[in-house]
């Protein structure tokens, strides 16, 4: 037979483990409410950290030009020779495929590109020079035909916009911008 002291705290006990359960739900109830409303943005600021790593890129590429007889790196190796010319290694990575410490970097060189005189390349702010690859390793290059199908990044959707899918471009020219998929 139970006294009234060991039922009220039998109570007590089952209160007490109830409420812990349901503050357990609530805070995963949160955290999956936070991940399906913040994840679009992650991929956003994916995006953004990509465009501002292969502008950096671009610039690298210039610098390197500008002590190299006005000519651009090769090809093999170019990673290489303008990583002196970045702040850091992690600028060489494409953050949609690679995470800090992975051998996998997303960009690739324009071969048409490799060595070539600024000067006598004739439409610079339309000839692809570092791009979004699906070749992964250090220092790709091909003919500008590696870019990922469909794009590996996503454009802020703006007034009710949908977004877009597509890859980035950094041009001899100097500038990097966002090339949408084919529709």
């Amino acid at each position: 037979m139970m006294r009234l002291g060991e039922e009220a705290s039998s109570r007590w006990m089952v209160r007490a483990v109830a409420l812990a359960v349901g503050a357990v739900v609530a805070i995963y109830g949160v955290g999956l409410l936070a991940a399906v409303v913040f994840l679009p943005y992650r991929a956003v600021g994916q995006s953004v950290a990509c465009q501002s790593g292969l502008f950096r890129q671009v610039r690298a590429f210039r610098m390197y030009a500008d002590d190299y007889d006005d000519r651009f790196p090769p090809h093999p190796g170019w990673m290489d020779r303008i990583l002196f010319y970045l702040e850091t290694e992690r600028r060489l990575h494409c953050p949609t495929v690679s995470r800090p410490g992975e051998p996998r970097y997303g960009y690739a060189m324009n071969t048409a590109a490799s060595g070539r005189e600024r000067g006598r390349i004739d439409d610079p702010d339309s000839t692809p020079l570092v791009y979004d690859s699906t070749d992964l390793r250090w220092s790709a290059a091909d003919a500008f035909a590696s870019l990922p199908h469909p794009g590996r990044h996503e454009t802020r959707a703006r007034r009710s916009a949908p977004s877009k899918r597509g890859n980035f471009v950094g041009y001899a020219g100097g500038n990097a911008r966002f090339l949408p998929d084919a529709e």
